[in-house]
């Protein structure tokens, strides 16, 4: 066996795949991390292998499983996951292919068949595994894993728990502060749920007091609140101002440079003097316009004005009255954090958070912590820039603080996941602890142009402050990508699409404009590049999707293939709105004590099937609506709501995603209608995302920056860029950090002061949201393999067009204007002007509105996986796990009796034992008894053994049934089996075999006595046996079983083309038969109308009501 590990790998990679841990790898975009995260796992096997001395037994292949059972590799997604599981397990059999002897051989078998050993998976699955295998103590090894909503009203329902049980039953006669918690309830619910679902802020929480909340770092908060524009740094250096300058700004420059070089330090008092002066004095700060340092101080000012502006009013508010106002208030909310906290645990159901915060807090003990860093040896983190805090407290503890124990795989320039507690400063963090540092700096995604442009652009940008201004105050390092291939090196595309905005005089360019010009245009370069070449596949990426609605609309239009990621509001789902308007609609009728269908309902249900292209007659719709609030009563809801859908003809392929979500919520609301309701506006504000498909020329995909993460195309085009950097303002009255609020000195006060605290979080979310988005926007930027493309709006004066400055384009138009980078790069931009010399005009008319059409309901423009069906309109939708013949059966008898006994589950004895014993027609009534045989139950189940062993053991019976039958059982037996033998004896005969059988989409079981098939023809016989004597009053579920078996056989045996059976009831103690003949087609007809019965289960029949044992409950 070679000594040596046989790769590809170039020598950047060979470094990453040969060691044994201790190594953080950045890894840039398109350099191959996947493949030396694999190669390193092979590396792995082969390595343990040879420093065994290269064994070939079963005692190695023990040790190979504990070695891989040691080894944790773990990735951001279970997406992720499953594809690293995948390569590992072709890579072991690309090397068991390429294995230069038998011992190779032998080796890469093996590791296959034990890849399972290794922990493939997320770091929430990891923490589920540990706490299912019992490391802590502490915690239940079977957790159930909650959704989102049921988290959210677990919280909710602790938060009005604390309520209660602080202010008791009269809420609404609270006053002051208290009546603050009743009248904001939602604000602080919401609060709480962003809290419990950070494991980072809940343990913030926990160790909080009053007096820490109240209080903050006054240094803290100046460098976050003020960043690069520190007031400090106008006391730094003054300019001063020529001796024959002239004009206003001189006296202000003089008044600026007075006032900042009188102050050393910057307190609070300093700050709130300043802000005085800038309120008295309006215009200080406009200077010269001539450009230089003079103008660049008072830019400077102005910065420094702007913010304070905003925040010198809650400053002050706070200092003077706003910690005495908020003193109980904190004490309360640490109240109800205190019993959020202490409750949460005792009800079941936990959040993927939960179990990162308990594992967390596991790890603290010094045995668990041992026992988890014995059993697993060694860590590796795929994705590791988007680790949150808590993660890599986890890591770190089960590395036991051993860091060459630990191999991370990531990309600072791709950390997008803050939303999601991914945390860059763990990077950074973990580049200092663990012993090498390596890097990934060759690109074989992308083209050389393609890898100059990226470098160049986001070298520039990532050093910009918001606005793609000033500069960042933790900026990411662009490490500059390489292109490996020479023959690629002059290669790729940038193109620049300028598109001018021709409107009125009267007209100002919209948001809405700037979106429908935009997405004209990328139709255009859509169709051009399809045109140029017709298989190559383009990709449109967006930082959110709402903009791609009018593109999607537009390519569908032009028959575009289109594969897209849609973002679909929960209300917007078809079946959710259907199913949210027939709640609301029985809550109407039962207010208005009218019909559903006499509701508005029927209206609204009517036109919501139509956009589903499906055309329902008011009469025949206003009957399913009858039927929907009967089986309400009947079946409950979602049974009731799910026949409807049914027997309207629709089919979900959603079904995994709305209904489960329509049964989380009626499951919340335990059956109460307007609870429904409320927990469905819970969810107007959340969306699910799908991938939508539309037939056409062409291969275009459209989804989000985020969602194109490890993929590549050949062509990108930048979506949405005008308008990508707008932000929705923060209307919380609480924060998430501790002490962040919103406050009112008094109750007449319309505006609320902020608290300094939430001052600081509003800041650092701002800078975090900013700092994402530009690395967002290198991803985006780096899927392309030979093209990126992107529009460039102005309006009819030439103005460049953006909607915020945050925006993408913005940092194009930004790194485009600066001359040090045209200088740096002149051949990439003459380039890229070259390329971007055509400028269209789009005409947007005053009339045109994407908005209104985006705005729509997307199930207007396509319906999300609801399609229509052909049903068969004699039969109802049924939902039994496995449905029984003889269940089934007293259907024929009554429907309602079926519907008590087989659905609600009711015993008849329950309710009248004695009606039971004096009404019921039952097979024992005319029984024959035999002195041996304790009841006619008894004998007749042995009569019908004894019939089963004669027929399959030609007319025998066993000595042991012969002891417990009589004379009268014995000549039944004797007759029965004779029959058979002789008047079938050319057929099949199948005796007591059970069978199983799809009846209208039901799995039907059940076991007939006596099955003879013909040799030949197409006429076969079912036989019953039955004791006692014949009597018309009880037969008829007897009939109903034969048939149903009749339908069994010859559905189960299309080969044998049976059309006819006889189904024969052999009384055998009275030795007489009952024939009925029918075509298969007759019995089928015949069991659909039966089967349409459960379309309204609840129906009695009255006939049967006097030998009914239910009589009590059916009519009380």
């Amino acid at each position: 066996m070679s000594q040596e590990f046989v790769t590809r790998a170039n020598a950047e990679q060979k470094n990453a795949i040969f060691h044994n841990g201790g190594v953080l790898l950045s890894a840039g975009a398109g350099s191959g991390k996947t493949f030396v995260l694999v190669e390193h796992i092979a590396y792995l096997i082969w390595k343990h292998h040879l420093d065994k001395g290269r064994p070939q037994s079963d005692e190695y292949i023990l040790e190979l499983k504990n070695h891989l059972s040691s080894i944790v590799l773990m990735t951001f997604t279970k997406k992720a996951a499953g594809e690293l599981a995948i390569r590992l397990k072709n890579k072991m059999d690309d090397l068991l292919t390429d294995a230069a002897d038998e011992s190779q051989q032998w080796l890469w078998t093996q590791a296959k068949s034990c890849l399972d050993y290794l922990s493939v998976g997320t770091i929430d699955g990891f923490c589920f595994k540990l706490i299912a295998q019992g490391y802590f103590p502490g915690l239940p090894q079977s957790m159930a894993v909650v959704s989102e909503i049921e988290s959210t009203q677990k919280i909710i329902a602790l938060f009005d728990e604390w309520l209660a049980a602080t202010f008791g039953q009269k809420l609404e006669s609270l006053s002051g502060v208290e009546s603050y918690f009743v009248s904001h309830r939602s604000e602080f619910c919401d609060a709480f749920v962003k809290i419990f679902t950070t494991p980072e802020l809940r343990l913030l929480w926990r160790d909080m007091d009053p007096e820490k909340m109240l209080d903050y770092d006054w240094n803290d908060f100046m460098d976050v609140v003020f960043g690069t524009n520190h007031p400090k740094t106008l006391s730094e250096s003054f300019p001063s101002a020529d001796t024959n300058a002239k004009g206003a700004w001189v006296e202000k420059l003089s008044q600026l440079t007075g006032f900042f070089s009188s102050k050393q330090t910057w307190d609070l008092e300093a700050v709130l003097e300043l802000a005085a002066l800038f309120e008295s004095n309006k215009n200080i700060t406009t200077g010269p316009r001539t450009e230089g340092e003079i103008k660049d101080y008072f830019a400077k000012a102005k910065a420094v004005k702007d913010i304070l502006k905003d925040i010198s009013a809650d400053l002050s508010a706070y200092e003077t009255e706003g910690r005495v106002v908020l003193a109980h208030q904190v004490e309360l909310m640490l109240s109800s954090f205190a019993w959020i906290e202490r409750r949460y645990s005792q009800i079941p159901g936990y959040t993927f958070s939960d179990l990162e915060y308990y594992v967390a807090q596991g790890l603290k003990d010094e045995q668990a912590r041992a026992n988890v860093s014995s059993r697993y040896r060694y860590l590796i983190v795929d994705e590791f820039q988007d680790t949150s805090r808590i993660q890599f407290e986890i890591i770190r503890a089960i590395v036991d603080g051993d860091f060459s124990r630990l191999f991370c795989v990531g990309d600072e320039k791709q950390a997008i996941y803050g939303f999601r507690g991914g945390e860059l400063q763990v990077f950074k963090d973990c580049k200092s602890l663990i012993p090498t540092n390596l890097s990934l700096a060759n690109n074989y995604r992308s083209q050389g142009n393609i890898i100059d442009f990226n470098n160049t652009l986001f070298d520039n940008i990532f050093k910009r402050g918001s606005g793609y201004e000033g500069s960042d105050p933790h900026p990411v390092e662009v490490v500059p990508q390489d292109c490996p291939l020479d023959e690629r090196r002059a290669q790729g595309v940038i193109n620049k699409h300028q598109c001018e905005i021709q409107i009125s005089e009267a007209q100002r360019v919209t948001e809405s404009d700037m979106v429908e010009a935009e997405c004209q245009q990328t139709l255009q370069i859509v169709q051009t590049s399809l045109a140029e070449n017709p298989d190559e596949e383009i990709c449109i990426l967006y930082k959110g999707l709402k903009p791609s609605l009018s593109l999607m609309s537009k390519l569908i239009s032009n028959e575009i293939g289109l594969r897209a990621q849609v973002k679909i509001p929960y209300p917007q789902d078809p079946i959710l709105a259907l199913f949210s308007c027939m709640v609301e609609g029985i809550l109407l009728s039962q207010q208005q004590k009218v019909n559903l269908a006499a509701t508005p309902v029927s209206f609204f249900v009517q036109n919501l099937l139509h956009y589903l292209a499906l055309k329902v007659e008011v009469a025949e719709l206003n009957d399913r609506l009858e039927v929907f609030e009967e089986n309400i009563h009947a079946l409950g809801l979602i049974p009731a709501f799910g026949d409807f859908v049914h027997q309207c003809g629709l089919a979900n392929s959603n079904h995994a995603g709305n209904m489960a979500e329509i049964e989380r919520i009626c499951s919340l609301a335990a059956g109460d209608l307007e609870q429904v309701l409320t927990l469905f506006a819970d969810l107007s504000a959340k969306k699910y995302s799908i991938e939508f498909q539309s037939p056409g020329k062409g291969r275009v995909v459209i989804m989000t920056a985020h969602a194109s993460k490890g993929l590549q195309f050949p062509h990108i085009i930048l979506g949405g860029i005008h308008n990508n950097g707008r932000k929705v303002p923060a209307r919380d009255i609480v924060g998430k950090l501790p002490g962040s609020l919103k406050w009112r000195a008094h109750l007449d006060q319309k505006k609320k002061f902020k608290t300094p605290q939430m001052i600081v979080e509003t800041c650092l979310d701002n800078l975090k949201e900013f700092a994402e988005s530009k690395r967002l926007f290198y991803v985006a930027c780096t899927r392309a393999e030979r093209r990126i493309s992107w529009v460039d709006l102005c309006d009819s004066n030439k103005k460049d067009l953006k909607y915020h400055g945050d925006s993408w384009i913005n940092g194009i138009r930004t790194f485009e204007a600066d001359t040090q980078s045209i200088s740096k790069n002149s051949e990439l931009f003459s380039t890229i002007k070259l390329q971007s010399s055509r400028s269209e005009q789009v005409l947007v008319d005053e009339k045109t509105s994407i908005v209104s059409e985006a705005h729509l309901p997307m199930f207007h423009l396509d319906p999300l996986g609801v399609t229509v069906f052909s049903r068969d309109k004699s039969t109802g939708l049924v939902a039994f796990p496995e449905l029984s013949v003889t269940k089934f059966a007293t259907l024929a008898e009554c429907p309602r009796k079926f519907y008590l006994r087989h659905i609600c589950k009711l015993e008849d004895e329950v309710f009248d034992r004695k009606a039971a014993m004096e009404n019921t027609v039952i097979e024992e009534t005319d029984e024959i008894f035999t002195p041996k045989l304790s009841s006619s139950a008894e004998r007749g189940t042995l009569v019908h053994e004894a019939i089963a062993y004669s027929v399959t053991h030609k007319q025998v019976i066993s000595l042991a049934l012969q002891k417990q039958l009589g004379p009268s059982e014995l000549s039944a037996v004797d007759w029965a089996s004779k029959i058979v033998f002789s008047e079938y004896c050319s057929h099949q005969i199948i005796s007591e075999q059970p069978i199983k059988f799809d009846l209208f989409g039901q799995m039907v079981s059940g076991t007939p006595d006596l099955v003879l098939l013909p040799d030949n023809g197409d006429e076969f016989v079912i036989v019953d046996f039955k004791t006692g004597r014949p009597g018309a009053d009880k037969e008829l579920p007897y009939w109903f079983q034969l048939k149903c078996y009749a339908f069994a056989i010859a559905s189960t045996q299309p080969e044998r083309n049976l059309k006819r059976v006889k189904i024969e009831l052999w009384f055998v103690d009275t030795q007489t038969i009952k024939t009925e003949s029918f075509t298969i087609d007759e019995i089928t007809q015949f069991l659909a109308g039966q089967w349409s019965k459960l379309a309204r289960p609840f129906t009695p029949v009255l006939e049967h009501c006097e030998k009914c044992t239910f009589g009590k409950i059916c009519h009380p």
